[in-house]
């Protein structure tokens, strides 16, 4: 037994025999000492095959990925500059999201402010759509009753006096005229909705300005005579090279108009209208046309000439019972004139009278062709005319017109009846 335990002792003590001799081991004494003598031994045998494996493994990791200090310097060296670099990106990956976070913010506060500040406008627009449209019943009720009053007055003076033939004329010339006014009126309002909502019908077209010039100063004439105003055309102000223009003569005839009609209107009696015109090459096919038209009239103060073209625009209150007008005619001349790219300027001085100036630049036009049958007399007697007219009052009207001339008349009063 002694001889197995000894073998075993050689086997498992081994090199701690100098600590626990073997002549020992059977000495109670050290028995507990023996034992865990024993199982130290075992832990560390253990752990030593544990550290042989892990250095192996590690072996044949240096033998597939071998390095040398200088390499490994290298390779450090590159990762510090990889990771540098990562960093530099990573920082201005931040500054660039930053950055568009803050133009994000930027965009976002810049709507907003369009957005308020387009609210702003919509409720000023609004505001002054409805102090327009209250300007607008306002005066359209008083322009409108007046004259249907005289109307309506003047009738009644004619059916209680229908024996004198001088009344009838009198009252006959007074209900005219309050018509005229009336037709006026509605023109002008229903040429301004045309324009505020940009409707314009007319096109361009070849027009002579000497023949468009004579027959508006004729009518313009007619006007000052009725007050005994001098108008007067003074040619010698400007020259013109050329008289075939292309363009819009029917908004360029009502421009020039609606000015003469208000200094006539504005000017006293015994007063003095100047009116002439002036011709600037642009170049080859464009010239700017100039018109001016000077009054001695009762004029404008500086702080109305601002407010002048707008609608319904009257200096004094009174205005609109002294002088007959809707306020309007400035305000449709603005737009003609802003349509065909021109302006239109007001110098004025209370009391001593007003000069309109109007720019409009018009491209040269073709000769008008004169047509030699324009003036021949054409007979009508003996046509036949079928005319549609749902309204009562104006098929009497035009049915009396055309029988007048010896035309047969055939009415109908709508399409259906027309076929």
């Amino acid at each position: 037994k002694k001889a197995a335990i000894k073998a075993t002792y050689d086997e498992n003590i081994g090199d701690l025999a100098e600590v626990l001799p073997f002549e020992k081991i059977f000495d109670s004494r050290y028995l507990n000492q023996t034992y865990k003598l024993a199982t130290a031994q075992k832990e560390i045998v253990d752990k030593i095959d544990t550290v042989k494996t892990d250095l192996e493994t590690i072996d044949s990791l240096d033998s597939k990925y071998k390095l040398n200090a200088k390499d490994v310097y290298i390779k450090t060296l590159d990762l510090s500059k990889a990771l540098a670099e990562n960093k530099r990106l990573a920082d201005l990956e931040e500054k660039l999201e930053a950055d568009k976070r803050r133009k994000a913010e930027e965009e976002a506060e810049r709507k907003r402010q369009e957005e308020i500040r387009k609210q702003k406008e919509a409720e000023e627009q609004a505001k002054r759509e409805a102090k327009i449209k209250t300007r607008f019943l306002q005066s359209m009720s008083h322009d409108m009753r007046t004259p249907l009053n005289g109307i309506a007055g003047m009738l009644h003076i004619a059916d209680q006096n229908p024996k004198d033939l001088e009344l009838q004329k009198i009252t006959r010339n007074k209900i005219h005229q309050s018509l005229n006014y009336l037709i006026s009126l509605v023109n002008d309002v229903l040429d301004m909705n045309d324009l505020e909502s940009d409707h314009f019908t007319e096109e361009e077209v070849d027009f002579d300005i000497t023949k468009l010039l004579g027959n508006m100063n004729i009518d313009a004439q007619q006007l000052a005579q009725e007050k005994n105003i001098q108008y007067v055309l003074d040619w010698y102000e400007g020259q013109l090279s050329h008289s075939n223009f292309r363009g819009y003569p029917i908004y360029l005839s009502r421009i020039l108009m609606i000015v003469v009609q208000n200094a006539v209107k504005f000017t006293p009696e015994n007063g003095e209208i100047h009116v002439w015109m002036n011709e600037k090459c642009l170049d080859d096919s464009t010239s700017l046309l100039e018109f001016r038209c000077k009054d001695n009239g009762i004029g404008m103060s500086q702080d109305f000439i601002q407010h002048a073209f707008d609608l319904f625009a009257q200096e004094d209150s009174s205005s609109r019972s002294t002088y007959q007008g809707t306020g309007l005619g400035l305000s449709i001349a603005k737009k003609l004139v802003e349509h065909m790219h021109g302006n239109i300027q007001l110098e004025s001085e209370k009391g001593i009278g007003t000069t309109v100036s109007i720019q409009i630049p018009f491209k040269l036009g073709k000769p008008i062709e004169n047509k030699n049958n324009r003036n021949q007399q054409i007979s009508l007697e003996g046509l036949c005319v079928l005319v549609a007219e749902d309204n009562d009052l104006n098929m009497e009207i035009v049915e009396y017109m055309l029988e007048r001339n010896g035309i047969r008349v055939v009415c109908a009063k709508d399409g259906k009846e027309v076929i």
